[in-house]
C-alpha cells in the first residue's frame, strides 16, 4: 500500500464515506482503516521470514545417505522450532505494529522500532537453543540455524523501514477522520454555500465527502499547501466519481480556498 498524505486522504475518505452513508460507528471504521496500515508492515515483514522458514523446512534433512526415521525425526523437529521462532518474530511484529498505530491516537514507531529489537533479540537466542541440542548433525543443525540467524537483520531493518513511513501516513488519516468529523456541521454549512445551490444531501455522497476531508484541511490545518489539497481532492473525484464531479470539486474548493486563505497560492505543492 503506498504511504504518504495521499494515501492517508483516500483512506480518510473511505473511512468517511463508510461512516456518512453506511452509518458505521467511527471508531469501528477507523480501525479496520488502520488495519490497511498495521498490515503493509507485516505483510513486508512476513516476506522475508517467510522466505527463510521454508528454506529451512525445506533443508531439514540433509540430502543424500540413509538416515533412520528417529534421527529424520529429530531434524525435522529442531527445523520446525527454528523455523518457528521466525514465525513469532513475525507475530510480534504484527503486534508492534498495533501499538504503533493505534486508533486512541498513540503513534510511535520509534518505541515500536526498540521493542521489535527486544524481540529479534529473543529469537535470536530461542534459534541458538533449538540449535545446541545434542544430536548427530551438530553442522547440518547450525547451517539451519544460520538460515534463521542472518533473515533476522533483514527482517529487523524492513520492519524499520517501513513502519516509520507508515505509521506517520496512519497518524495523518486519523487527523482527518477525527477532525472533519468533529467539524462537520460547520464545514457542512460552509460548503453549501458554496455549492451553486447544490444542497449537500443532493451531492453524491463519494462527491459530499471528498469536500468535508479537503475543506478540514484547507479550513483547520495550517501546514497545509492548499494546492495540494484541492489538486488530490480533484484526483480523487475523477478515481471515485463522475466524470462531472473533478469540475465540481475544484469550483467548490477554489471558492473556499479564496475565502478562507485569500493570500494562497492555488500553485502551492
Amino acid at each position: 500500500m503506498p504511504t504518504g498524505r495521499r494515501a492517508a486522504r483516500e483512506l480518510a475518505l473511505k473511512t468517511i464515506f463508510q461512516v456518512d452513508v453506511g452509518k458505521q460507528p467511527v471508531s469501528e471504521v477507523l480501525d479496520g482503516t488502520l488495519d490497511q496500515f498495521r498490515y503493509t508492515v507485516v505483510a513486508a515483514v512476513g516476506e522475508w521470514a517467510a522466505g527463510a522458514r521454508s528454506s529451512i523446512l525445506e533443508k531439514a534433512v540433509p540430502p543424500g545417505g540413509e538416515l533412520s526415521t528417529q534421527s529424520k525425526r529429530q531434524l525435522r523437529g529442531i527445523a520446525a522450532a527454528v523455523a518457528g521462532e521466525l514465525e513469532t518474530l513475525e507475530e510480534r511484529a504484527a503486534e508492534r505494529a498495533r501499538e504503533a498505530i493505534a486508533e486512541s491516537g498513540h503513534f510511535n514507531a520509534e518505541q515500536a522500532v526498540q521493542e521489535f529489537a527486544a524481540d529479534c533479540e529473543r529469537a535470536r537466542e530461542g534459534i541458538r537453543t533449538h540449535a545446541s541440542k545434542p544430536t548427530l548433525f551438530t553442522a547440518h543443525v547450525d547451517s539451519l540455524a544460520q538460515i534463521a540467524l542472518q533473515a533476522i537483520p533483514q527482517i529487523e531493518a524492513v520492519f524499520e523501514k517501513v513502519l516509520g513511513p507508515v505509521t506517520a501516513s496512519a497518524e495523518y488519516a486519523v487527523k482527518l477522520v477525527k477532525g472533519t468529523m468533529e467539524k462537520k456541521d460547520e464545514i457542512d454549512q460552509l460548503v453549501a454555500s458554496l455549492s451553486s445551490g447544490w444542497a449537500l444531501d443532493r451531492q453524491a455522497a463519494v462527491d459530499r465527502n471528498i469536500l468535508r476531508v479537503a475543506a478540514y484541511e484547507l479550513m483547520f490545518l495550517e501546514e497545509v499547501p492548499v494546492g495540494a489539497a484541492i489538486n488530490e481532492a480533484v484526483e480523487l473525484a475523477q478515481k471515485y466519481s463522475t466524470e462531472e464531479s473533478g469540475s465540481f470539486v475544484n469550483g467548490v474548493l477554489g471558492a473556499l480556498a479564496a475565502a478562507r486563505k485569500p493570500s494562497a497560492s492555488l500553485a502551492d505543492t
